[in-house]
């Protein structure tokens, strides 16, 4: 959220801003039901709730995608100075993690190998604080270098 506020931090683009806020907001929305809901915490839903969370992932990179291809008239208000690449190896990292999770890599490959250390869900969190880590640095520059 924060390189999206940076990004968009003029009054001409707000409105712009806010679409993407509420875009993220109801990925984020569907990623808690799908969490909370008792019926979804099934082993039969589990590929069904890794693909939400790559589906969360992949709205908060439109925004990235729109400043590609916005219309000139927003482009004097948008910070210039922003790198995509940190934020796709994130989301690489990120996707990976939950492909690991719904595929249950590696404890299905390799059993009794990973029950404690190593089991897929571990794997997910740790790649989902690496993605964070990566993300953050990168929002950090964005604040530093905000106009």
């Amino acid at each position: 959220m924060p390189p999206i506020f940076y990004c968009f931090a003029c009054k001409e683009t707000f409105h712009i801003r806010n679409r993407f806020f509420a875009m993220i907001s109801i990925s984020s929305i569907c990623c808690f039901l799908a969490c909370m809901l008792p019926g979804a915490n099934t082993p039969r839903w589990r590929p069904c709730r890794a693909y939400i969370f790559i589906a969360l992932g992949l709205s908060a990179a439109f925004p990235f995608i729109y400043t590609s291809y916005m219309p000139d008239k927003y482009r004097p208000y948008i910070i210039d100075s922003w790198d995509i690449g940190p934020y796709a190896y994130g989301g690489a990292v990120y996707i990976g993690g939950a492909l690991c999770y719904a595929l249950k890599f590696p404890e299905k490959w390799f059993p009794c190998k990973f029950d404690l250390i190593g089991q897929s869900h571990n794997v997910h969190h740790t790649t989902v604080i690496i993605a964070c880590m990566i993300m953050f640095v990168e929002g950090m520059g964005l604040y530093q270098r905000r106009k």
